[in-house]
């Protein structure tokens, strides 16, 4: 919150990460024991991830909306099609070959809203339908894993 009392201050930083898929690491390699040689397969298999992400400082007024874009990815894929036996045949066979491209673009939007609340839980300048700018929400409820709890002063929790 500002010292205006009607702006808030936001750093956001998001985050995509998305699993890529595996590197191998190391060759095959030869182990000699006791006269015996045993070819060990190769190497270990190291995951990669891309990752995207955007930061940003903001001010909004109370109860705007900001709009995120950016986190862009595009996806290209390549087709080798042909027909069997007929596509292997050399020359002739082009013809009964294809070759294609086809790409898919994606764009994450992340939208935020921003509201200043005050101490009792309620929103601190905008009303509700029978709630105060600045009230106490009457008879807050709290739900645990267990059961609803009254945080109102002077209640008996339920059981």
């Amino acid at each position: 919150m500002e010292e205006d009392d009607y702006s808030i201050s936001l750093d956001l930083a998001p985050k995509v990460t998305e699993f890529e898929g595996f590197v191998e690491y190391g060759g095959p390699s030869v182990a000699v024991s006791g006269g015996k040689t045993v070819t060990v397969p190769p190497g270990f298999y190291q995951p990669v991830f891309s990752v995207r992400e955007v930061t940003t400082k903001v001010t909004l007024w109370d109860g705007a909306t900001l709009v995120m874009g950016g986190l862009t990815r595009e996806e290209v894929k390549k087709v080798h099609d042909k027909v069997p036996v007929l596509g292997d045949i050399p020359l002739f066979g082009r013809a009964f070959r294809s070759r294609g491209e086809s790409s898919q673009k994606r764009n994450l939007l992340i939208f935020v809203t921003a509201n200043l609340v005050s101490p009792g839980g309620s929103p601190k300048k905008q009303a509700f339908a029978d709630v105060q700018p600045s009230s106490l929400f009457q008879n807050p409820t709290m739900v645990t894993p267990g059961r609803a709890v009254s945080r109102a002063k002077g209640s008996v929790p339920s059981r």
